[in-house]
């Protein structure tokens, strides 16, 4: 009894509040410190997480702008035909008129369809033409018409020479012969209709979307 109610020498009073300290100092780590670099980690790595969505979406934000300045080039260049109707999949009969129609201006033609493709709803229609022409102008003007008509078209590689094989045995009119201003012409492109399958019916020709 008399060892309970002793009073604490010194060095014990100082063991006393050593040990004090240290529990209030563990409890301080386990339930604030801890914690709280807990939170902090957390944010960091969101704050790094928000950062790459922000880099990506500037990313996505320079391509867009990039598309726009490429369309809005690719329309300047084919004098706004980009700005035309795209029909809905499949109009192919309405393309192949359109097609027999401008070329009744010629003396002869050909027209292949090579296939389509499909980005989206974007389709695209491949095909090639060939044709002959009693002019360079009269060319020209057959192919500034499929350039700007309704139907969103994209002409490829033309290829333009003249209509016949110059006689080499005369030779002084060898190159004037040769003059695709001056002679009929044949005619060799490649072009593309665009469609979409908005409000389209697809068939066994349309491929699976990308």
């Amino acid at each position: 009894m008399d060892v309970l109610n002793r009073n604490l020498t010194t060095r014990e009073k100082m063991l006393v509040l050593l040990l004090s300290f240290i529990l209030l100092a563990l409890v301080y780590y386990k339930f604030v410190d801890e914690p709280v670099r807990r939170d902090i980690a957390a944010a960091r790595n969101r704050q790094l997480e928000l950062q790459d969505e922000i880099d990506l979406a500037n990313l996505q934000l320079m391509q867009i702008r990039r598309m726009q300045e490429e369309l809005a080039a690719s329309n300047s260049e084919m004098g706004g035909s980009l700005a035309a109707r795209m029909p809905s999949y499949s109009s192919k009969k309405e393309e192949y008129d359109f097609l027999n129609s401008l070329l009744l201006e010629a003396d002869d033609y050909y027209i292949g369809f090579s296939g389509i493709s499909r980005d989206g709803e974007q389709v695209r229609r491949n095909f090639s033409l060939r044709f002959d022409a009693g002019s360079f102008e009269s060319a020209e003007n057959i192919l500034r018409k499929l350039e700007n008509s309704e139907i969103r078209c994209l002409i490829g590689d033309v290829n333009i020479s003249t209509a016949r094989e110059p006689s080499r045995n005369d030779a002084a009119n060898y190159y004037q012969e040769r003059d695709i201003l001056t002679n009929p012409v044949t005619v060799n492109a490649v072009a593309t209709f665009y469609e979409t399958t908005y409000e389209g019916t697809a068939d066994m020709e349309l491929p699976a979307e990308n």
